[in-house]
C-alpha cells in the first residue's frame, strides 16, 4: 500500500519533467524561427538594396519604380534591428539549454545516480525540487533577457526620436 503514493509521485514528477521539456523545446523552436527569419531577411534585403542601387546607377528608373529602394532599405533596417531588439538568438539558446538540463536530470533520476540515492520517496521529492530549480532558473534567465530586450527597444526608440527631432530642426 505504501508504494502506490510513491509510484504516483514518481510518475507525476516524470510527467512534469516531460511537460517542461516540451514547453522549453517549443520555446526554443519559436525563438529559433524568429531569429532565422529576421537574420536571413536582413541579409537578403541588404543584398537587394545593393543590387537595386547598382541598377539605379546604371539605368534611370521610371517614376513608378523609384519607391523600391527606400522600401527595401527600410525593411532591411527593420529586420536588422529586430534581430538585436528581440534577443531571439539569446532566448533560443537559453531555452535550448533548458531542454538539455531536463533529460540529464531525468536520466540521473531513473538510474538512481548522481544525487539520487535509490530511496523512492526522497528521490521523487529531490527530483521534483531539482525540476523546479531548473524551471525557476530558466524563467529568471528569460526575464533578464526580456528586460534587456525592452531596454534595447526603448533605447532605440529614444535614439530615433532624438535623431528625428535633430533633423527636423535643421
Amino acid at each position: 500500500m505504501d508504494t502506490h503514493p510513491v509510484a504516483g509521485s514518481r510518475e507525476s514528477a516524470l510527467q512534469e519533467c516531460d511537460r517542461l521539456f516540451k514547453h522549453f523545446d517549443e520555446r526554443a523552436r519559436r525563438y529559433k524561427r524568429s531569429f532565422i527569419r529576421y537574420k536571413y531577411s536582413s541579409v537578403a534585403l541588404t543584398v537587394g538594396v545593393t543590387v537595386i542601387s547598382a541598377l539605379q546607377a546604371i539605368y534611370t528608373p521610371s517614376l513608378s519604380w523609384q519607391w523600391i529602394l527606400p522600401v527595401a532599405s527600410g525593411l532591411a533596417a527593420f529586420c536588422t534591428t529586430m534581430v538585436h531588439a528581440t534577443n531571439a538568438q539569446e532566448l533560443w539558446l537559453r531555452a535550448r539549454s533548458m531542454t538539455h538540463k531536463l533529460p540529464r536530470e531525468r536520466f540521473l533520476f531513473l538510474q538512481s545516480a548522481g544525487p539520487y540515492t535509490g530511496e523512492e520517496t526522497s528521490d521523487a521529492r529531490l527530483f521534483a525540487e531539482r525540476l523546479m530549480d531548473v524551471w525557476v532558473g530558466g524563467h529568471a534567465e528569460w526575464e533578464q533577457a526580456i528586460e534587456r530586450q525592452s531596454w534595447l527597444i526603448s533605447f532605440s526608440l529614444g535614439t530615433l526620436t532624438r535623431a528625428h527631432e535633430f533633423y527636423s530642426h535643421t
